[in-house]
């Protein structure tokens, strides 16, 4: 099973991670899957459930600016690409 050590300095594992890369053949990838964790996943950021904090975002059809005020009082989903 996948280590955390002060080499690869991997922040979050969780079960799900630790048996997807160890099931990886390449060195490299493996290393190259741990490096994007502890780019990515870090324990300031946002987890599912948790609240949403206050947001502006713009809306690109128009160039608008929308608010969205904390807290919310239903579920909140933001598609992020292109629709083309």
């Amino acid at each position: 099973m996948l280590e955390t050590t002060s080499e690869n300095q991997c922040p979050i594992i969780d079960p799900r991670d630790a048996e997807y890369i160890d099931s990886m053949p390449d060195p490299a990838e493996r290393e190259a899957a741990i490096c994007a964790l502890a780019a990515y996943r870090r324990d300031d950021r946002l987890k599912a459930g948790d609240p949403v904090p206050e947001l502006d975002l713009f809306d690109l059809s128009d160039l608008s600016r929308k608010h969205l005020a904390a807290p919310r009082d239903c579920p909140l989903v933001l598609f992020f690409g292109s629709y083309t």
